[in-house]
């Protein structure tokens, strides 16, 4: 008996524990209303990636514990992972009626000139700074869109967040959130004393002063001293590109964007020639001869090469119009797409991958791998004479690990025969840790 009722006490007390979990309240959401009374709800940030689901599987228990597989109370589930950019923050909304119903179709129907939820995120760092991230794209499933924002404060333990409208720019909702990014100590930067010289082959590169005797907001020619020891890379055919990165991991081509209050800042200065400036053949690949296509029609063409550890291949020439390529037959269809740099889609069909190409000029169809940051392909097709006939314009997408473009060309009436001209035109990047610079956003 006495047994009997130690076991029935414990069996209460476990019960007192548990029930108020069971019955909490669910925390109050973080959300707020568009002016026209949509409703825009906070779920969830993170790094790397974003995932969602709607019913989580302890949830899921609870409704029904005997359900081997997973199922919300409504049967209805939304599952989602959401890729967020490097350096960047992911923000996950959900939008609702005016009543609280997600609706998938209210995403596409709020007014906005960009298309997009939101115009701005704000990020509000603890020293008082302000990251301000213009939205400039999003990805969207079902009532869910998500956005990848940055650069951000990764110093702070708790991160404040403020989101502004997507027509009148009004800030409408406010975030306080644990940072997914904090770190608490980092190995810091010291800027460096100027004028100070990089060399990287065959440029060398002087920073003559810092930032604060800039005199406008950006890299000018006269911060700069370059020389070269190579003709082929003749300062004068040079191109210029420059970005700051703090030592948190944020990025940014503004000396207005990043925090000020680093310890220091480091200035990236990457050159790469001219499309006119010269090559080296090592640098350089050219195809055989290949005969002009007939029109409304396209052929299989065969022509790799590794160049500067670069695979490229070319693999199509067609005429103006659509071609479907699935490995083995290569359909054309007179299917325009006019004004146009091309487009590339791809997908499987009854188990076989295939690639559709169209464009509103004649061109050919390469296939090459990931480029790293320091390095471009320059493009050029030139017919028997050795004349470049190729319109500068072309079409790129990302499949499988692999690039691919639509390289257009416009044939002359002499022109017969075709080849592809690839050029691999690899930069140069130096560095230099500069004190942050005293220039403001204009009020």
């Amino acid at each position: 008996m006495q047994y009997r009722t130690w076991v029935a006490a414990i069996l209460l007390i476990c019960g007192g524990l548990t029930l108020p979990f069971f019955f909490r309240a669910a925390p109050r959401p973080i959300q707020a209303k568009l002016r026209d009374g949509t409703i825009v709800r906070f779920e969830k940030a993170g790094v790397g990636s974003i995932s969602y689901d709607a019913i989580s599987p302890f949830m899921t228990r609870r409704v029904n514990p005997f359900s081997f597989g997973v199922q919300s109370r409504s049967k209805e589930r939304i599952q989602a992972t959401f890729p967020v950019q490097p350096r960047e923050l992911g923000l996950l909304f959900s939008v609702h009626t005016n009543e609280g119903k997600p609706n998938a179709d209210l995403v596409n129907s709020i007014p906005s000139r960009s298309g997009y939820l939101l115009s701005r995120v704000d990020f509000v760092e603890s020293t008082g700074f302000i990251f301000q991230s213009p939205v400039t794209g999003q990805d969207t499933v079902a009532n869910l869109v998500s956005l990848s924002q940055g650069p951000f404060p990764h110093r702070d333990r708790m991160l404040e967040i403020r989101c502004y409208e997507p027509e009148n720019q009004q800030r409408f909702l406010d975030i306080k959130i644990p940072n997914p990014a904090f770190q608490a100590a980092y190995v810091e930067w010291s800027p460096e004393s100027l004028p100070a010289s990089r060399t990287v082959e065959p440029l060398t590169v002087t920073l003559n002063h810092g930032l604060d005797e800039f005199k406008r907001p950006t890299l000018s020619d006269e911060d700069l001293t370059v020389t070269s020891t190579d003709p082929r890379w003749n300062v004068d055919e040079l191109e210029r590109n420059w970005w700051l990165t703090d030592v948190t991991g944020n990025r940014s081509p503004s000396l207005l964007d990043l925090s000020p209050f680093e310890p220091a800042w480091k200035l990236n200065i990457q050159f790469r020639r001219k499309a006119s400036a010269q090559f080296s053949d090592e640098e350089i690949w050219r195809t055989k001869l290949f005969s002009l296509p007939a029109e409304s029609s396209a052929q299989r063409i065969s022509a790799h090469q590794r160049i500067e550890g670069i695979d490229c291949r070319a693999t199509v020439i067609a005429s103006a119009g659509k071609v479907t390529d699935d490995g083995v037959d290569l359909p054309f269809e007179n299917e325009f797409l006019a004004g146009t740099a091309g487009k590339i889609s791809h997908g499987t069909r009854e188990g076989r991958a295939f690639v559709t190409l169209q464009s509103p000029k004649p061109f050919i169809h390469v296939i090459h791998s990931r480029l790293d940051e320091e390095t471009e392909l320059l493009f050029n097709v030139r017919d028997q004479t050795g004349q470049v006939i190729s319109t500068g314009s072309s079409h790129s997408t990302e499949v499988q690990g692999e690039s691919m473009r639509i390289i257009q060309f416009a044939p002359t009436v002499v022109t017969t025969e075709v080849l592809l001209e690839v050029t691999v035109n690899r930069g140069r990047t130096c560095e230099f840790l500069v004190q942050p610079g005293p220039w403001k956003r204009p009020d």
